[in-house]
């Protein structure tokens, strides 16, 4: 219930930023279905997931983190 410091702003949108860019590498690669012997709407599930996670990242540092829209 108070104001960020500097540094913990800082921190706080690098942190974002990873979760972001996690997010659109599971997004853009998903996982093979070969890799887990599963049938491949799993892959899918987990491209969604990355999806939902880079999502999660944006919305937290434009609310929490005081960004602007990119």
């Amino acid at each position: 219930d108070r104001d960020m410091t500097p540094d913990e702003l800082r921190g706080f949108r690098i942190a974002c930023a990873c979760m972001e860019t996690w997010g659109r590498q599971i997004e853009a690669h998903g996982v093979t279905p070969e890799a887990w012997d599963v049938p491949v709407p799993f892959g899918e599930m987990i491209r969604h997931g990355g999806a939902t996670l880079k999502g999660c990242a944006r919305a937290l540092e434009r609310s929490l983190g005081h960004g602007v829209d990119a």
